[in-house]
């Protein structure tokens, strides 16, 4: 098991539940290259480089009033860091939400994460149809 990755799967979660508190991106965005590749469902586009990394977690913060994020499993497979995780808290909007997913961490071989591609269940982003309720 490469220590790297140990230190990844150890690491990045606790500096990510920092940032979800704090709402403070710093500590998080030192985990990636300068030339790290970031994607996740709710993106229309990878971000990229230092600017691309801010834009990120930045975006991700903004979308919710709090957020809190539990890591349930990792998965420890060459260069990369799976990580499983659930989180809750509430939509900037104020309404409440829970939902799960994975990460996947890629890493260089100077331990920074160089690609980080995140999928979810999305319907928790999904606001009810017009009319406020679900027909049967």
């Amino acid at each position: 098991m490469s220590t790297i990755a140990q230190h990844l799967a150890e690491q990045f979660p606790n500096a990510l539940q920092r940032m979800e508190q704090s709402r403070d991106i710093g500590e998080l965005t030192g985990f990636f290259a300068e030339n790290a590749v970031l994607s996740n469902l709710g993106a229309e586009h990878d971000r990229r480089g230092p600017d691309g990394v801010r834009h990120f977690w930045e975006t991700y913060l903004e979308r919710f009033a709090e957020i809190r994020t539990q890591f349930l499993h990792h998965h420890l497979s060459g260069q990369a860091v799976i990580l499983e995780w659930c989180s809750e808290g509430r939509h900037a909007g104020g309404q409440p939400l829970s939902y799960s997913g994975v990460s996947i961490l890629e890493f260089d071989p100077q331990g920074k994460i160089a690609g980080f591609r995140a999928y979810y269940d999305s319907a928790a982003f999904v606001g009810p149809p017009a009319g406020g309720h679900v027909s049967t």
